[in-house]
């Protein structure tokens, strides 16, 4: 607890969390000035001089906010070549401003968002997630990829049109990103979350082809239908953290799984048919 009174020692001789002292007038920036203030505060202000009786007449508390460090497409985070998963944990969307809106070809605006970078280092998908966890409505967050060229602002960027992207309220979006191109992620939510950005080649290292099999929608909604030249004798899908959520065996060469009860993202479907085993990437919307 901080206790400002109308007499004592200069706060700022001494240590957090300066219990007993007081503030001896003037602003408070300049009474905290060079002190640690990270925590939570509890204010308390009386008047104890001399046993005296008084009142607070006015008093103003002004606190600094500062928006994410990515707030601007300038300071757009670089997420490396995308080898492994990007995760930004909790982003402070609420403090976050409304540039986003000042792209020229896209309107979706929910005035909070910050910005992500990368140039492609192959051509391969790349999908952007963002947890929905704290969301209202489907209009609570959203997700835009962008291209233009390295260091770009909004009126060198230019809407992505290719994969899922759209400018449009989404959660899960992917793109079909080309070799030497760079791009940028608008993500805005009214709302802190985590956004995580998938590259395709953390995943095509692991995946094969079976001779005559094939399985569509990808991005899937529903149901993902499997079609094989034999019977499938096993097919499993995975979280990418390892879990298993789906699994049937021996089934016919054609069939239909049923995802609806999944949450958005990326899984991994493993599946066995004569004999061979292949792992693919599946999208689920």
């Amino acid at each position: 607890m901080t206790r400002f009174f109308d007499g004592g020692s200069d706060i700022t001789t001494a240590s957090p969390p300066f219990s007993g002292h007081s503030a001896q007038g003037g602003s408070f920036a300049d009474t905290f000035a060079g002190e640690p203030i990270a925590g939570v505060w509890e204010l308390l202000v009386c008047d104890d001089a001399a046993q005296d009786s008084g009142q607070v007449l006015e008093s103003t508390l002004v606190f600094d906010i500062f928006p994410p460090s990515n707030d601007l497409i300038e300071n757009a985070t670089n997420v490396g070549n995308l080898q492994a998963n990007f995760e930004d944990t909790l982003v402070n969307f609420v403090l976050a401003t409304d540039d986003a809106s000042q792209a020229t070809d896209c309107t979706v605006t929910l005035n909070n968002a910050v910005w992500y970078t990368f140039t492609a280092s192959s051509s391969s998908t790349v999908t952007a997630q963002i947890d929905t966890t704290g969301a209202n409505d489907d209009e609570d967050s959203a997700l835009i990829f962008y291209n233009g060229p390295v260091g770009a602002n909004l009126t060198q960027i230019a809407l992505e049109n290719s994969g899922s992207n759209s400018c449009n309220f989404l959660d899960l979006v992917t793109i079909d990103a080309v070799e030497g191109q760079t791009y940028y992620l608008s993500a805005e939510a009214n709302f802190n979350t985590t956004v995580t950005i998938f590259g395709d080649a953390i995943l095509s290292t692991q995946e094969n082809i079976i001779d005559g099999f094939t399985y569509f929608p990808n991005p899937v909604q529903n149901v993902l239908t499997l079609n094989a030249q034999t019977p499938i004798e096993k097919v499993s899908i995975y979280t990418l953290s390892g879990q298993k959520v789906i699994e049937h065996t021996n089934i016919t060469s054609t069939t239909q799984l049923d995802m609806t009860a999944l949450s958005s993202g990326i899984y991994l479907m493993n599946a066995t048919i004569n004999g061979r085993e292949g792992t693919f990437k599946i999208i689920k919307q």
